[in-house]
């Protein structure tokens, strides 16, 4: 109990502090905007990386989830997107991390992304209960079968074990955060315009970009 506590409450915390509103299109500030990853991590030379940490079950998340979703579908072709769902170390939020790696196996996150985020925090559904969950998906359009296969799948299990994995590497602090090309963190804050701090990944994947000496891309 101890521990889901101060996973909870790191998560709040580290939400709502740290920031100090910045104006519309100025560069971002390391230590006000983002922080620089210790070591740095190695990432593709061909494209950026960026990466969302987050989970289904937290609310910050799904506040930020639609503004996320249009920022992502523009992104230009030499922008690698990829989300990891984590638990912080949340023992319910692991049935949640699952059930995102299963949808993602099944080629349904884009179906129903939006749509578990709307069962768990408008409609009271936990997603704690893997019978529960796989019941869901029948109701929205996964075969039960096919549901169950994936969820229990080694290839799942193994993408759970490297969101955690990653998410001790980066040493995320909260959730959601973004991590730019293995570089620079932005830890997503709920009393900051979204648009703003995406603006600020745009600038520090540039910065990145730069850093790559790849050619300079509109978006």
């Amino acid at each position: 109990m101890h521990r889901v506590m101060v996973a909870l409450l790191v998560a709040f915390v580290g939400a709502l502090v740290g920031y100090v509103t910045p104006s519309w299109g100025s560069q971002p500030i390391e230590g006000r905007d983002f922080t620089v990853v210790n070591p740095v991590q190695p990432t593709a030379q061909d494209k950026v990386e960026v990466v969302e940490f987050f989970s289904y079950k937290c609310p910050h998340c799904a506040s930020f989830a639609p503004t996320l979703d249009a920022w992502a579908k523009k992104l230009p072709n030499d922008v690698s997107f990829t989300r990891e769902s984590v638990a912080i170390g949340i023992a319910p939020w692991v049935t949640a991390a699952r059930t995102f790696y299963a949808l993602q196996a099944l080629g349904k996150v884009a179906a129903l992304d939006a749509a578990v985020f709307k069962a768990i925090h408008e409609q009271g559904e936990r997603f704690e209960d893997q019978a529960k969950i796989t019941a869901w998906m029948a109701q929205h359009g996964v075969p039960a079968g096919d549901f169950r296969n994936a969820y229990d799948s080694f290839g799942v299990e193994t993408k759970l074990k490297r969101g955690d994995t990653l998410s001790r590497t980066f040493r995320i602090p909260s959730i959601p955060t973004m991590i730019i090309d293995g570089k620079y963190m932005v830890a997503i804050a709920s009393n900051v315009d979204f648009r703003q701090q995406l603006a600020n990944v745009d600038a520090l994947i540039a910065r990145a970009r730069a850093d790559k000496k790849l050619p300079s891309t509109a978006k």
